[in-house]
């Protein structure tokens, strides 16, 4: 019987696609952050500012690669410069071997540029280091350094901003979209991502986030075909990373997301990440490694209200999820009356014992109990502040899991509790 669950659990695994090989490269990296930036992507009437801003980032940093030459052994990985807008930060980082003379110079230009669009922020001093920064993955310890920069940095410089794609002639359009939008902040992944190479255990938790947001895309692209022709700005399932934290958003009508986002939490969870985080619904733009707008803006001030490891979802999500299934508990309420995200939720209904051995399995339950146990245990001995902090969070997800285990899958189908250490 136990052959025939693995056999089954192994095609599920087979289904993923394989992920990506991610490699540190040594950066100049440098980060600014913009004031008022909230205020200027909250409405409508401050855009064209936020047009200006992204337009000038655009024809000064994706000029500067192609002025160098490489050799064919580093192309691939130092090629480009690359800019990424998280919130209300801008981080450009380019390949050291292209010189610090060419990227003082162009940074010095965006700002100069900034001074004159008459637009607060705040530049922080440049960092030489090991990072990775393609697109919207931005991470390592480089990148753990300039933001930890920022935390100290008071004193505003005296402007900045501009760019786009040519491809939205009205600048409107930026908010148009109403998107379910979810971010989540990876507790420990500073630490993780400290030393200058990748961990396995970073590696692994990369590759959750690759895994699930291909199978998300590969459902989404079913669903397009299932209904026919959409807005053409909502049509694509967003996922960045950047620093500690992950941003994905879709379409507001795809309702099977709320799946891909639990498997990453729970998935992580069994690697020993705990996470943190809120989903909502509202306008902004998500396209690559550019986020901004006021859903973006309400759901890191959500996720702030968290303070443990669970994800807090709005009342519009809730709504979206009985609309899905009312039936089924995709979201349920804690300890705290909050509505959180059941990160337990069951591929199959467990008919007889052999299929709640399978879904145990596949949802890695005894797997993440034992991860949690020895954390709590491993905290409970360190006598320190931090370590106590830890512990309850710790203890929170024990709380979490089994409430929610019980919700989703032994009460609901009457099967007998499985036998783990968060149950005794």
């Amino acid at each position: 019987m136990h052959e025939k669950i693995e056999g089954i659990l192994e095609k599920i695994e087979k289904f993923y696609p394989e992920p990506h090989n991610y490699i540190y490269t040594k950066r100049f990296v440098v980060y600014i952050k913009i004031i008022e930036w909230e205020k200027m992507t909250g409405s409508n009437a401050m855009l064209p500012k936020v047009q200006e801003v992204l337009s000038l980032l655009d024809s000064e940093y994706s000029t500067t690669a192609k002025k160098k030459t490489f050799s064919t052994e580093n192309i691939n990985t130092l090629l480009k410069v690359e800019c990424s807008i998280f919130y209300d930060s801008i981080l450009i980082s380019m390949p050291k071997d292209l010189g610090e003379k060419i990227f003082k110079i162009k940074i010095d230009t965006i700002c100069n540029k900034f001074h004159l669009a008459g637009v607060l922020y705040s530049l922080l001093p440049t960092t030489i280091g090991y990072c990775y920064h393609k697109g919207n993955r931005v991470f390592g310890p480089a990148i753990n350094d300039v933001l930890k920069q920022e935390k100290f940095s008071q004193q505003p410089s005296d402007s900045l901003y501009k760019r786009f794609w040519g491809i939205l002639k009205s600048v409107k359009k930026f908010f148009s979209a109403q998107r379910i939008v979810a971010y989540i902040d990876i507790i420990g992944w500073v630490n993780a991502t400290s030393s200058n190479g990748i961990s396995t255990e970073v590696q692994n938790a990369l590759s959750i986030v690759d895994k699930v947001y291909k199978q998300m895309n590969i459902d989404f692209e079913s669903w397009k075909k299932s209904i026919g022709k959409i807005n053409p700005l909502v049509q694509e399932i967003e996922c960045g990373i950047f620093s500690d934290s992950i941003l994905i958003s879709m379409p507001e009508n795809f309702k099977k997301s709320i799946f891909g986002i639990a498997d990453i939490c729970r998935k992580l969870l069994a690697e020993g990440f705990l996470c943190r985080g809120a989903i909502i619904k509202g306008v902004c733009y998500h396209k690559e490694n550019y986020a901004f707008g006021p859903a973006i803006n309400e759901v890191i001030a959500k996720e702030k209200e968290a303070s443990y490891p669970r994800i807090l979802c709005s009342e519009e999500i809730v709504k979206i999820s009985h609309s899905y299934n009312s039936n089924f508990p995709y979201i349920t309420t804690d300890c705290d009356n909050k509505k959180v995200l059941n990160l337990f939720q069951p591929f199959i209904a467990p008919t007889n014992q052999e299929s709640l051995e399978l879904l145990e399995q596949g949802l890695k339950i005894e797997e993440i109990s034992k991860r949690i146990q020895d954390n709590i245990e491993k905290f409970k001995k360190l006598p320190d502040k931090e370590s106590k902090k830890r512990l309850e969070k710790w203890q929170y997800a024990k709380s979490l899991m089994a409430s929610q285990l019980n919700e989703s899958i032994y009460k609901k189908y009457n099967a007998a509790s499985f036998s783990v250490a968060f149950n005794n």
